[in-house]
């Protein structure tokens, strides 16, 4: 993959996770993401599924994120993120550790556990929960559902999350995951 491609949707996938635009990644962030979300979909912050999402993005934080801090500061900068993600892809046994945390992401998102990430509740991560405007969630949707189901799968997740991290094509559908960039 051409380096400025990848830097791009690297970089995409930083501002996702970083909707304040508060320049670096957080554990309050990620849990922001999930507590956001939640209320969207009328969980009580003490319910069950509340607290499903929180621990989700607990664990995607201490297996993903925060291993990206280079200097220890409970903060990882645009600059780690980039960093130490290009050195992640270039490795296939850190990519598939990667693209494994894709699938409790996931479990996040599918919020009722029905195996189909529906459109509103992808709609409603990427726009409640990370920002995204809801017109550019929207079309990102409809561009990872070709087939107009509806829904997305877990195989079909993995295929978009593989497709945006590591195809060189950059008309792939899964570089629309997380909306343009």
């Amino acid at each position: 993959m051409s380096k400025q491609l990848q830097e791009r949707k690297i970089n995409r996938f930083f501002d996702v996770l970083d909707p304040d635009g508060a320049g670096a990644l957080t554990l309050p962030t990620m849990l922001g993401i999930g507590d956001r979300y939640a209320r969207i979909r009328g969980y009580a912050s003490t319910s069950a599924e509340a607290q499903r999402l929180r621990a989700a993005l607990e664990q995607f934080w201490k297996t993903v994120i925060s291993p990206m801090d280079i200097d220890g500061d409970q903060r990882v900068t645009r600059q780690e993120h980039l960093q130490r993600m290009t050195a992640a892809l270039a490795d296939p046994q850190q990519a598939r550790e990667f693209h494994a945390t894709g699938d409790a992401f996931f479990d996040f998102a599918d919020v009722n556990g029905d195996g189909h990430l529906v459109k509103d509740e992808y709609v409603d991560l990427f726009s409640v929960g990370c920002g995204l405007a809801r017109r550019d969630a929207i079309q990102a949707f409809q561009r990872l559902d070709p087939q107009n189901r509806g829904y997305l799968d877990l195989n079909q997740w993995r295929k978009l999350i593989e497709e945006f991290f590591a195809s060189t094509d950059p008309d792939a559908p899964g570089n629309w995951l997380y909306g343009t960039y």
